[in-house]
C-alpha cells in the first residue's frame, strides 16, 4: 500500500515538473518581446535623429512623411537614410559632420544654460 502511494507522488512530481518548464518558457518569450519592442523603438529614434541632423546639414531632402501620397511611394525612413548614406560616398565624413553638428548643438545648449544661470544670480 505504501509503495503505491509513493509511486503516485512520483507521478505527480513528474507532472508538476513539466508544467513549471512551460510557464518559464512563456515568461521568457514575454521578456523577449519586450526587449524586441524596446530595440525597435530605439532604432526608430536613431533613424529620426540621423534624419534630423542630415536636414540640419542640408544634405537630406526630407523624405519622411508625405501628406496625401501613397504609403508605398513614401518608402521607409530607414531606407531614405541608407540612400542618403549611399549618396554621400564618404560616409565617414558624413558621420563626422553629424557628430560635429550634434556637438555644436550641445555647446549652444550649454552656453544658453550658463547665460540663464548668470541672469538668475543677478
Amino acid at each position: 500500500r505504501a509503495k503505491g502511494e509513493k509511486n503516485k507522488e512520483k507521478e505527480q512530481k513528474k507532472e508538476r515538473r513539466g508544467t513549471k518548464k512551460v510557464e518559464k518558457e512563456v515568461e521568457l518569450t514575454e521578456a523577449e518581446k519586450r526587449r524586441k519592442r524596446r530595440l525597435k523603438k530605439r532604432r526608430k529614434e536613431d533613424v529620426h535623429e540621423l534624419e534630423a541632423s542630415l536636414q540640419v546639414l542640408g544634405l537630406g531632402a526630407g523624405r519622411g512623411r508625405r501628406r496625401g501620397k501613397s504609403r508605398s511611394r513614401r518608402g521607409s525612413r530607414a531606407r531614405a537614410v541608407s540612400d542618403l548614406m549611399q549618396e554621400t560616398e564618404d560616409s565617414q565624413n558624413l558621420s563626422f559632420l553629424i557628430s560635429s553638428s550634434f556637438a555644436q548643438k550641445d555647446k549652444e545648449g550649454i552656453d544658453k544654460e550658463k547665460e540663464k544661470e548668470t541672469e538668475r544670480e543677478r
